[in-house]
């Protein structure tokens, strides 16, 4: 786990970096546009596909250590957000966390705040490690150890 650890350790200090300045602009209303850069959704996505091409790189990590590695990055994303969405709720400040007409649009429905936090609780823990683990990561780590393995053999 440790060495999981060490190459996730990049992708989790950007998380907190990108997490926390989306925090800072959405609190002291920031354009939308400029708050949209600091996605954590676009972290989410980089990880899924650095994440399988390093761990294919060490042959002692499993595809366990890859869901590991996605479970801790979507934990600590999501749980930023969380955080965002718990200052929207806790303050009663609009902030980008919770745009009525974007959910309303996306959903077709405006969920209550307890709605809020546990779809993001259950992308955290089921949806996104799943798609990032299995659908993503899981080929990419095939077929990067194959093409390996056939240049060693090659060799």
């Amino acid at each position: 786990m440790r060495k999981t650890l060490k190459i996730l350790k990049p992708l989790l200090m950007i998380a907190v970096f990108v997490g926390g300045l989306r925090l800072i602009l959405s609190i002291a209303h920031a354009p939308r546009a400029v708050v949209y850069l600091s996605s954590l959704t676009a972290v989410e996505m980089a990880g899924m596909l650095y994440l399988p091409f390093r761990i294919a790189n060490e042959r002692e990590l499993r595809y366990l250590h890859l869901w590991a590695a996605n479970l801790i990055l979507f934990g600590v994303c999501q749980s930023l957000t969380i955080l965002g969405l718990a200052y929207t709720y806790l303050s009663h400040t609009p902030t980008l966390y919770h745009e009525t007409e974007r959910l309303r649009n996306f959903l077709g429905f405006d969920p209550t705040p307890f709605q809020h936090v546990g779809m993001h609780v259950l992308n955290w823990m089921i949806i996104a490690p799943a798609i990032a683990t299995w659908i993503i990561g899981a080929p990419i780590v095939y077929v990067a150890r194959r093409r390996t393995a056939r240049a060693a053999g090659r060799s």
